[in-house]
């Protein structure tokens, strides 16, 4: 099952990405590890098309947000 979530950023510390998280109502933070790095990412939401996920990323640019729609696993 393909699932989408908007990315609202990503951070090398869990401190920074809750700041931004608690700025955005409905989103959550994602430990991910790259090439041995940890990351912190902010996802908005889970979308079941990208289609929604790109409508949500419009609302979201309207009140002065950027990211992007990514794939993710679940």
């Amino acid at each position: 099952t393909e699932i989408f979530t908007v990315q609202l950023g990503s951070y090398s510390t869990r401190t920074d990405a809750a700041s931004r998280s608690d700025a955005i109502r409905g989103s959550r933070v994602v430990e991910v590890e790259i090439d041995g790095q940890t990351y912190y990412r902010v996802y908005f939401k889970t979308y079941r098309t990208r289609f929604q996920a790109d409508e949500a990323l419009r609302r979201l640019e309207s009140n002065g947000f950027e990211g992007f729609v990514r794939q993710i696993d679940l």
